[in-house]
């Protein structure tokens, strides 16, 4: 590393920044100041994994249904299992961008 940042004077530009060089840390480059950013801890990343695996389901169901609509199939059907709510007997339900139900029990089991 050719700059230390706690030597440096006045706002940070891109070639300060790259001169920083390689590192495993988060850092960002935002209207002259540098952000420094921890990394998640590991139960963070495995919720953070998990709440986008459920998204990504329910948001796959309506990209087939809009894809099979574009193709002229008329109807299908669509099973799904009815899971454990979670939050003290609630389930999170989304309305936007797509409807959606989740089990927030599987998010931090």
């Amino acid at each position: 590393m050719t700059a230390a940042p706690l030597e440096h004077v006045g706002p940070w530009n891109e070639e300060d920044y790259f001169e920083l060089g390689q590192t495993t840390d988060r850092i960002e480059l935002l209207d002259g100041s540098l952000i420094v950013s921890p990394a998640p801890s590991g139960p963070h990343q495995q919720v953070a994994r998990r709440l986008t695996n459920a998204l990504e389901q329910a948001a796959d169901r309506v990209v087939t249904m809009q894809l099979y609509a574009l193709a002229g199939i008329r109807w299908y059907l669509l099973a799904q299992v009815e899971h454990a709510v979670a939050a003290k007997g609630e389930a999170l339900r989304l309305t936007e961008p797509f409807p959606a139900a989740l089990d927030t029990t599987l998010l931090t089991r």
